[in-house]
């Protein structure tokens, strides 16, 4: 089973989503097996409680995140207790491509504009967790800045 800090998955509409370890805890349980190309979608309350798990398949082109990301704000936009998503992309043979930056940065400004924050986008693959944002060393939006 995965863990997090609270030495298990975090339960939903009840532990905060602090870090990406934390998020990534709940996105283990959800992700297919075998990998296979697929995007999650955990909404965050106010509280950054996870309150909702989307599973969108089939994402294997890069620009998908942008959809998706869209799509979620704009499904989430007018829920009083939805505030932020976290995104997490299964690359099973890779990992971070060129151009995520770029597409990181659209996919945040889209979620912005539905008024909700794109606190990060996980991109699991063969050699782990990677995030563009930090790869363009931008500060974290996590609450606990991890």
């Amino acid at each position: 089973m995965a863990v997090s800090s609270y030495g298990r998955a975090p339960r939903a509409r009840l532990d905060p989503i602090f870090t990406a370890h934390d998020a990534m805890a709940v996105f283990r349980l959800a992700m297919s097996r075998p990998l296979r190309h697929e995007t999650l979608v955990m909404f965050l309350d106010a509280n950054d409680c996870g309150s909702s798990l989307v599973t969108v398949t089939g994402t294997d082109e890069a620009f998908h995140i942008v959809e998706i990301a869209e799509t979620m704000a704009l499904s989430a936009c007018d829920a009083p207790d939805i505030s932020g998503l976290v995104l997490a992309t299964v690359r099973p043979g890779g990992c971070l491509l060129p151009g995520d930056d770029e597409l990181w940065l659209e996919a945040a400004d889209l979620v912005a504009d539905c008024g909700l924050i794109l606190v990060d986008w996980l991109i699991i693959g063969r050699y782990g967790t990677h995030s563009p944002r930090e790869q363009l060393g931008m500060p974290s939006r996590w609450t606990c800045g991890a």
